[in-house]
C-alpha cells in the first residue's frame, strides 16, 4: 500500500468522499524556496484552480499544506483576481491528522500495533499548520501502541526541502543529532522505542536518505 493509499484509507474511516484531482501538481514550494516567485505563483494558480469546488483540501505533508495555507495568500497578494481565491483555498486546507481530529472528529481508529513508538514533529506541520496534539491523539487510539516522547522533538530533522541540497554537511549533522536523540536520549536501551513515527514526507525522506551515512546506519532498524 502506498502512502497516498494509506492516507485515503484513514479518511475512509470517516464519512467523507476522497477525490484526487488529476490536474494537481507539485505545490510549487521548491521554486518558492529558491526565489523563483514567478514560476511559484503560476503553479499556485494552477493548484488553486484544480482544488476549487472542494469543501476541504487535505495534505499528508505539512510542508505542502503550509505552502497552500500560509504562502499562497502572500505570494498572490498583489493579484486582484487570484488573491481572494488563494485566501479561500487557504481557509479550507488542512494537514491530514488535523483534518481527522478537528474537522472529521475521529474518535476511534480501526488499527492495532504492539510496541512502543516515538513521534518526531514536522517543522512545517508544527509551525505553519499548528499541528502537535492531533497526531498524538490519534496514536493514543491505536490498540497496543505506547507513545514514548523523544527529547527535543520539535528540532528540525535537517531536511528542509532544498536546504539539504544546498547545505548537505549541515543537514547531515542535524540528522545525526536527531538519531542520537531518538536512540540515546529517549530511554535506556532495554526500554527504548521500537518505532519512529513521522507524519511528514520530508522528515521521513531525510531519515531514510541518511541511513546511507555510516554514522547512523546501525540505527536504521528504528
Amino acid at each position: 500500500m502506498t502512502m497516498a493509499e494509506s492516507h485515503a484509507s484513514l479518511k475512509g474511516q470517516v464519512e467523507v468522499k476522497v477525490e484526487v484531482p488529476e490536474a494537481q501538481t507539485c505545490c510549487g514550494q521548491p521554486a518558492y524556496n529558491s526565489g523563483d516567485r514567478k514560476d511559484a505563483a503560476e503553479i499556485a494558480r494552477r493548484t488553486i484552480a484544480a482544488f476549487e469546488g472542494y469543501d476541504y483540501i487535505v495534505a499528508p505533508s505539512g510542508s505542502c499544506g503550509g505552502m497552500l495555507r500560509c504562502h499562497y495568500p502572500e505570494l498572490l497578494a498583489d493579484d486582484s483576481q487570484w488573491a481572494p481565491r488563494a485566501k479561500a483555498l487557504a481557509a479550507r486546507c488542512y494537514e491530514l491528522t488535523q483534518f481527522l481530529v478537528e474537522v472529521a472528529k475521529l474518535e476511534t481508529i480501526d488499527a492495532a500495533m504492539q510496541g512502543r513508538c516515538t513521534y518526531h514533529d514536522s517543522c512545517s506541520s508544527l509551525r505553519e499548520m499548528n499541528v502537535k496534539a492531533q497526531p498524538r491523539f490519534l496514536l493514543g487510539k491505536v490498540k497496543g501502541l505506547e507513545l514514548a516522547e523523544m527529547g527535543d522533538t520539535e528540532a528540525c530533522c535537517g531536511f528542509g526541502g532544498t536546504f539539504c541540497v544546498k547545505f548537505p554537511d549541515i543537514s547531515n549533522s542535524m540528522v545525526e543529532r536527531t538519531f542520537l536523540l531518538i536512540c540515546i536520549h529517549l530511554l535506556p536501551p532495554s526500554t527504548a522505542a521500537d518505532t519512529l513515527l513521522v507524519f511528514a514526507d520530508v522528515t521521513q525522506q531525510s531519515l531514510n536518505l541518511n541511513c546511507n551515512n555510516p554514522f547512523v546506519s546501525y540505527l536504521c532498524p528504528i
